[in-house]
């Protein structure tokens, strides 16, 4: 099955004050982090974006949300619907300890499941791997303003892929975190300074 990889980068950032996707880590936005460790799983790529001038620079196709305001569930929409692949891994574009080697390990895993979700407490949405039959229960969802992606997990087939299965790959126990206020941010660039 093919494979495609989108990030969102069209979120508000309302706690954070400012578009996370420009953020520095490692001397480069963070955006452009996600892209790097994302590029060596070979797939057709994407970032869905309403910024478009922001992420030029990124090399990857850009394209807006076809749902404005409806979040994540909504950049998956998009994604899903625009992409020619048959599997589409979502990433957000704030999640700096995410390793090539573990996108490597959860696009490869095979599945009659509707998605490939890893769980670590509880499902991580935004580093999962969703099959393009899921648009029509993800508009659905949509014209009923339920946007909660844990409601959208709860309503599809998952496999839920737990922590002790990628121990063999280099991720730690920092592997989703996210940055949504500025003092989240402030803790990670402690881990990840400029070159």
């Amino acid at each position: 099955m093919s494979l495609a990889i989108a990030i969102l980068a069209g979120g508000k950032s309302k706690r954070m004050g400012c578009d996370k996707s420009t953020l520095s880590i490692c001397g480069v936005p963070m955006i452009k982090h996600i892209i790097d460790i994302a590029s060596s799983v070979p797939a057709e790529r994407l970032i869905v974006s309403n910024k478009q001038n922001k992420h030029n620079y990124c090399g990857w196709p850009i394209v807006g949300d076809y749902y404005v305001n409806k979040g994540p569930l909504g950049g998956l929409f998009t994604a899903l619907n625009y992409v020619k692949s048959d599997r589409l891994l979502l990433l957000g574009c704030d999640m700096p300890y995410l390793t090539t080697d573990f996108l490597d390990y959860i696009t490869k895993i095979s599945t009659k499941k509707d998605a490939v979700v890893p769980f670590c407490n509880t499902p991580q949405p935004l580093c999962a791997v969703y099959k393009t039959t899921l648009v029509p229960t993800i508009e659905h969802l949509i014209s009923e303003k339920k946007l909660s992606m844990q409601y959208f997990l709860k309503k599809i087939d998952v496999l839920q892929v737990a922590s002790y299965k990628w121990r063999h790959t280099s991720a730690n126990d920092k592997l989703f975190t996210n940055i949504n206020t500025p003092t989240d941010y402030a803790n990670i660039v402690k881990d990840f300074p400029p070159p």
